[in-house]
């Protein structure tokens, strides 16, 4: 789901032209999200911010991460930044949503569901 804005953030409407059609799919694209054309678009523009150094220089806006199989920390290993920095995780590393823990295992590993459905022994 699109981040929403904090109290701490200052906001002002700001106007651009549409079509129609294009205010069809807005308005489909926000619902299937459960979300106002608004948050859509600011989620949209956070996902292609987040990704603008990408494109210039190959990185995120963290620290690059190198894929190491042999590391502790299973986002490492895939190469990814840390998902649970206090800032919030990498929308680049990670899509709209940081990995959830979904079960425990005997051995106390964990398992994580990533945004796109697969699953990570930790």
């Amino acid at each position: 789901m699109p981040a929403r804005i904090t109290p701490n953030e200052t906001s002002r409407p700001v106007a651009f032209t549409l079509t129609e059609s294009d205010i069809k799919a807005l308005t489909a694209l926000a619902e299937i999200e459960g979300v106002n054309r608004s948050a859509w678009i600011r989620s949209r523009i956070r996902r292609e911010a987040a990704a603008l150094p990408v494109a210039t220089s190959g990185a995120c806006n963290h620290l690059p991460v190198v894929r190491d199989e042999n590391a502790r920390s299973w986002w490492v290993r895939l190469g990814k930044s840390n998902p649970f920095l206090r800032g919030g995780h990498c929308v680049v590393c990670w899509g709209e949503e940081a990995p959830k823990k979904v079960a425990k295992l005997s051995n106390g590993k964990a398992v994580w569901m990533l945004h796109d459905g697969t699953e990570v022994r930790a």
